[in-house]
């Protein structure tokens, strides 16, 4: 049995109880927006690669590719970090509070997963970077 799949992104969303707090359009502008930085970061990795310039310099992807990376991931859970922050939701009528203790907990979890695995992707692909000759 494969994972469920957004029915806007045709992406993988995680399983078990969980709580979104933005809608198709929002996933949407994520998912543009989490391309656009990692084509970014690539671009920039290799414009840095082609005037030979210090791994240390380099290490400057790692901005791009952490903002991609929490985009994406704010996607796949299907929470946006900023939104939770706020306590609101916006399933693509307007932003609305959260009222529910329980369900705004869950929430600010997952936002916290979005956190450390969009922050993960951008450490990984910085060291790829730095790896490069």
């Amino acid at each position: 049995m494969s994972a469920p799949r957004d029915a806007g992104t045709g992406l993988p969303v995680t399983t078990g109880w969980h709580c979104e707090n933005i809608g198709p359009r929002q996933r949407r502008k994520r998912i543009r927006f989490g391309a656009l930085l990692l084509v970014a970061g690539a671009v920039l990795a290799g414009v840095l690669m082609a005037v030979d310039a210090s791994r240390a310099s380099r290490a400057v992807v790692f901005i791009p590719f952490a903002a991609a990376g929490i985009g994406l991931f704010q996607v796949r859970y299907r929470t946006c970090v900023v939104f939770a922050a706020r306590k609101v939701k916006d399933m693509d009528q307007g932003e609305v509070p959260v009222a529910d203790a329980r369900e705004l907990e869950q929430i600010m979890r997952q936002a916290r997963m979005v956190y450390a695995q969009g922050l993960g992707l951008g450490v990984a692909l910085t060291v790829v970077v730095l790896l490069l000759p």
